[in-house]
């Protein structure tokens, strides 16, 4: 096989984060707001995947699935599920266009514009 194709079907058969991660560990000066995005994501999805019961019986992730849009600023979960998307947020801004690297160079000139 050509060695093109072998690198495409390597990279392709990775997972978005192993991609992201496979990438982000050249840039050593990306290294904090990287740890922040995956710490960010890896919180997020703990709360979507703990199967402890609250209160009214609902797991957290059946208790966002049913709370209602009034409910939603009074919510201690939402509220720490919108503060995590709020730091990943931040870390991909930091890391793809505010931090002045040969990546953020390139995420500007062909992902951007």
């Amino acid at each position: 096989m050509q060695p093109l194709v072998v690198h495409l079907q390597k990279t392709l058969s990775l997972t978005p984060l192993q991609l992201i991660a496979s990438v982000l560990v050249n840039f050593e000066e990306l290294w904090t707001p990287a740890a922040a995005l995956f710490d960010a994501y890896d919180k997020f999805i703990a709360i979507l995947a703990d199967e402890t019961l609250l209160p009214n019986g609902k797991t957290p992730r059946q208790h966002l699935d049913d709370l209602s849009v009034e409910d939603l600023d009074s919510d201690e979960i939402f509220r720490e599920a919108r503060e995590l998307s709020h730091r990943f947020r931040d870390a991909v801004h930091d890391i793809f266009l505010k931090s002045n690297t040969e990546l953020s160079n390139l995420t500007t000139e062909y992902g951007v514009f």
